[in-house]
């Protein structure tokens, strides 16, 4: 790969930010397990996360109890086990992301994770796990930390 191939590849990636999650699938239900890693980029910003339910009959989308505000993924993965059994489900969720104080939303996507379910998650005897990643444009103020975040990330595998 040339230099300059490696230097808009790398430049990509501190531009953006993107966070992974774990759903796994049994009895055609959808299980939202949390967040499977964080990247360099968000633990070094500090972003915050919101995971939002769809109501199965009021409609509109409900924060769970303990996960009303902005947290930082590890804070998440603690209600998640204390408050939830380790999961939440539900048909359609919505996942926010913040900046460092938890008030600036930097992106925000719908996910029905009912259209995501294999044919093997509707059988009672089968449990299928899988993640799902989404990206985005980090607001330029915020680059120059993600760029010598990704920089450091770099140099520490040298």
């Amino acid at each position: 790969m040339s230099r300059e191939n490696h230097q808009a590849i790398e430049e990509r990636q501190w531009k953006k930010g993107s966070f992974t999650v774990g759903f796994h699938f049994s009895n055609g239900i959808a299980h939202f397990e949390g967040f499977i890693t964080e990247t360099v980029v968000s633990t070094k910003l500090g972003l915050k996360y919101r995971v939002l339910v769809k109501h199965p009959t009021k409609g509109g989308f409900w924060t769970m109890k303990g996960m009303e505000s902005p947290m930082e993924q590890r804070e998440i993965r603690k209600v998640l086990d204390e408050k939830h059994k380790g999961f939440l489900e539900g048909k359609e969720f919505a996942f926010e992301v913040f900046d460092n104080t938890g008030t600036t939303k930097l992106f925000a996507t719908r996910f029905n994770a009912t259209e995501k379910i294999p044919a093997e998650g509707y059988e009672s005897e089968h449990l299928v796990a899988t993640s799902f990643c989404w990206s985005f444009d980090l607001r330029e103020e915020l680059q120059p930390l993600a760029r010598k975040a990704f920089e450091e990330y770099l140099a520490s595998k040298h």
